[in-house]
Order: structure tokens, then sequence, then C-alpha cells
């Protein structure tokens, strides 16, 4: 059972500019009435666009985040359209190329009230089966990547000694997030178990750190190096230990090699030296990047415009695009991953002067 984060539907709707009548009230009713026989997934995105009058693009680009139940509006910032040259559906900005806020009535809060209560009791009924789609926005020779916000809530925290050892469990439910657990021993070294669920096609997926990127001088690690790596342009690295400093060029502006910033792989370990101290990381997560921050753009920002994600471990790390094409047309190497199911990691902190 599949319940797609975008609803996607082929119901041979079209808009042009005629004097045909639009429908009536009774009419809807009839189709309403149908859809509902059918159990067909068209019913919420016709709904919605019967009472807010969106085009039905619009509708498909629509997810939770863009509607507020409380306050009775929902904003348009994309819309779903099939690019012929591409064969592809993709989600891209409106037909005016502006971002509107657009007030519904009762009867439709009701509707989707009812909608997402029911998505989530098949996410409890179908577990791991159920799944959510990560988005990203196509534009003219571009990819812009979009956060997808967990919606996991905290339940209990458990706390326990053993050994010596200091273990606390923080648990989660309703979301990605299932458990991250700390075990903390007498020297200080912090251990992290964590496991997060995912099921749907995604450019970069991961756990995160937000330690001020201002704070950092310098990094060495055990690794492959000394370049960072991108989901297309994974070989031409050596295992190794590697250093270098901060840096933070710029694409066709600043020529410092190599970058500081960006994904790392097969990295066993990796020291930062900041200017509060070295922050010591043994990576014990299999198959998995460290990232150090997001490497900046050009001016013109059309290489890459990366979400934040401070010192991370990845289980996907993006692709990169060239001069001319976005990623969508760098081959196979470059498009989304299909990630399914839990994904479980660990990683070892040591702090020192």
């Amino acid at each position: 059972m599949t319940e797609l984060r975008y609803i996607n539907i082929q119901c041979g709707l079209g808009w042009h500019m005629t004097s045909a009548p639009t429908i009536s009230y009774e009419q809807y009713l009839q189709l309403e009435d149908f859809l509902k026989k059918k159990d067909n997934p068209a019913l919420l995105p016709i709904q919605i666009a019967y009472y807010t009058g969106l085009r039905i693009g619009e509708v498909c680009g629509l997810t939770w985040q863009d509607i507020n139940l409380e306050g009775q509006y929902l904003t348009v910032r994309r819309s779903m359209r099939y690019n012929g040259a591409r064969h592809k559906m993709e989600i891209g900005a409106t037909k005016r190329k502006k971002i509107r806020t657009v007030d519904f009535c009762d009867t439709l809060a009701a509707i989707l009230k009812t909608a997402k209560a029911e998505q989530h009791k098949n996410r409890f009924r179908y577990g791991e089966l159920y799944s959510l789609n990560y988005y990203s926005e196509v534009k003219e020779k571009d990819r812009t990547y979009s956060e997808f916000p967990d919606a996991a809530v905290f339940t209990k925290l458990e706390v326990k000694e053993d050994g010596g050892n200091l273990i606390v469990t923080a648990n989660y439910k309703l979301g990605n997030l299932d458990k991250a657990q700390w075990t903390i021993n007498p020297n200080g070294e912090a251990a992290l178990d964590y496991t997060y669920n995912f099921s749907g096609v995604v450019d970069l997926i991961g756990i995160c750190f937000d330690y001020p990127e201002d704070q950092v001088i310098s990094k060495r690690w055990l690794g492959a190096g000394p370049y960072r790596v991108w989901q297309n342009r994974i070989h031409g690295t050596q295992y190794d230990v590697w250093e270098n400093d901060y840096n933070d060029p710029i694409p066709g502006e600043t020529f410092t090699y190599p970058e500081f910033k960006g994904y790392f792989d097969s990295v066993s370990w990796m020291n930062i030296r900041t200017k509060e101290g070295t922050i010591s990381l043994t990576n014990e997560t299999p198959d998995s990047y460290i990232g150090v921050y997001q490497p900046r753009d050009g001016r013109d920002r059309l290489l890459y415009t990366l979400p934040e994600s401070g010192i991370s471990v990845l289980n996907v790390i993006p692709p990169v695009r060239n001069k001319v094409n976005s990623t969508d047309l760098c081959g196979p190497s470059s498009q989304p991953k299909w990630v399914n199911g839990p994904q479980s990691g660990r990683i070892i902190f040591r702090f020192m002067e």
C-alpha cells in the first residue's frame, strides 16, 4: 500500500479558454458520489479543486505543510506538470510564478481533517509498506532541494546504567525517526546508535548536527580523499589520511583545492578542529558518507542549491550538474535514489582540547 505525498491523478481533465459552463453543484455531488463508490484516489484532489478553484496541477503540488487546518487556508507554492521533452511529471513554479494563499470553507476543512487522520491510520496499518515521497522542484537548468519535515513525535526518554556506562534512549513515533540511543562511558566518549525509516525517492538523506560553521578551523580524516564526492562522481579518490584547512571557494571565481566542504566517502574517522577544541568522530555506519556543511554555489546559483546539513552522516548524497544540463539530464547515476525501510547507524564522538 502506497500513499503518495503528492496526489497524482489521471482523470483526463484539461483547461482551455472556451465559454463552456462550469460544473454545477449537483454535477459535483454526482461526481463525488461516483468517486466514493469506486474508492478512486482522484476524490480528494477533485474536492480540493472544487472548493478552492485551484488548477489541477496546483492541487497535485500540495503537501500537508501547505495546508493550515486551523486557519482554514492553504498556500499555493508549486504546480505539477507533464514535461513532454523529458517524458516525466515535474514539480515547478505555478503558472504565474507567484505564491498565494487561498481560504477554504468548513466543508473542505472537515474533508481534509478526515483525510489526514486516515493517512495516519494507514501509516500504522501498513508499517514499512507505507511510503512518503521526497520531492525536488524542477526549474530550467536547476534542481532545488526541499526539506522533508519529519513528523516524528517524542514519546519517552529512558535512562539506565550498564557496566559503568550511562545509556540514554530517546524514542519516537508517527514519523521517520524511530530511536536515538546515546552511550556515554566514564572517559567522556559518546556513541550514538540511531534508527530512522523512510520509503521513497530521495536525493539526500541521513542525520545531521548543527555545529556552527564559523567555529571550524580545519579537518583531518582517514578515508577517501583528498577531494569530495558526488553521487554521480564517486570515483577518483584514494583511501588515506588527509588534512586541509577551512575554505569556502565560490565556483568560477575562486580556485582553492581541495574544497573543505562537501561529501566524503569511506570515512573511518574524522577530526574537526574548532576554536573550542577538536571534535573527533568515528564512523561505524556502513555504506555512508560524512557531510561537512554544504558547498557554496556561484553568483548565478546554477550549480547546486543544497539544503543546510551541518556535520552529517548520510546514506544518500546528491549529484552535481554540469555546465549545460541539470542533474535530471546527466545520466542514470544522477537520478534520485529509492530508499525503502529502516536505516541504522552508529557514530562515536570524542571531544578534545
